[in-house]
């Protein structure tokens, strides 16, 4: 467990949920043209890194739609959002009426090569919603990491003064991993690391497990599986490398 000295913290996590508000206009129920029987849609997003990303796009699609919608997402204050003609406050982005519509977010890095830019998605999340006239609605959508990442969670935690809480360190999309060794750094004026131990379900029981404390402000850690013929964390290269 980790104790926390005095102010709030925020910490890493690995998915974010998305709420997509729809407010509700005065529309057609047939499958029309996007800009002429729609609704107006906002958006607003924890961003799921903590790091800032190259494109962050949102697309609506659905088998009855003319076109996809597409927005380009920027972010505020940590969260991401659709962007406003007029810079302030959030933008609106206009979706037909009608059932199973596919809202899909896309984090993407973009690398420019001599044969023209690169797009690689990072995170990608996507939830089917219905958008009905005067009638309002959220749509829950997680983010999660699409390429080998290994991160901590939660990304962000508010805690109140000496009350304890945990942190894991999770891994995705690596099927192949045997080992991995990571450092976990805290701000020693602000939290004690009370403890540490292996995550539960890793694949196999000959693991080995260990970890350095280095002067009350990081860990270094190592997870390996001995038998080189079993993976660390399955066929879906997920799971938790360790709790502290």
């Amino acid at each position: 467990m980790i104790k926390r000295k005095n102010s709030l913290m925020l910490l890493s996590i690995l998915s974010a949920i998305i709420m997509v508000v729809i407010i509700a206009g005065s529309c057609s129920k047939k499958p029309v043209d996007n800009n002429q029987h729609g609704v107006p849609v906002s958006m607003k997003i924890m961003s799921p890194a903590a790091v800032e990303y190259d494109e962050y796009l949102l697309t609506v699609t659905a088998p009855d739609m003319v076109d996809a919608v597409t927005a380009s997402l920027v972010i505020q204050d940590g969260y991401l959002i659709i962007p406003s003609a007029t810079q302030e406050g959030e933008g609106y982005i206009t979706v037909p009426v009608g059932r199973n519509r596919l809202f899909t977010v896309e984090v993407n890095d973009i690398k420019y090569t001599e044969a023209g830019p690169v797009t690689i998605t990072i995170f990608r999340g996507s939830a089917i919603a219905n958008v009905l006239p005067d009638a309002p609605v959220i749509v829950d959508l997680v983010i999660r990491p699409v390429v080998p990442m290994i991160r901590l969670s939660p990304r962000y935690q508010t805690v109140n003064p000496l009350e304890s809480f945990s942190v894991t360190v999770k891994a995705y999309n690596m099927p192949l991993l045997y080992g991995a060794s990571f450092n976990v750094i805290w701000r020693a004026r602000d939290i004690d690391a009370d403890s540490i131990k292996l995550g539960g379900g890793l694949n196999g029981s000959n693991i080995l497990f260990s970890y350095i404390e280095n002067d009350g402000f990081e860990y270094a850690i190592g997870v390996n599986q001995t038998n080189t013929e079993i993976n660390l964390l399955g066929a879906d290269g997920a799971g938790v490398l360790a709790e502290i």
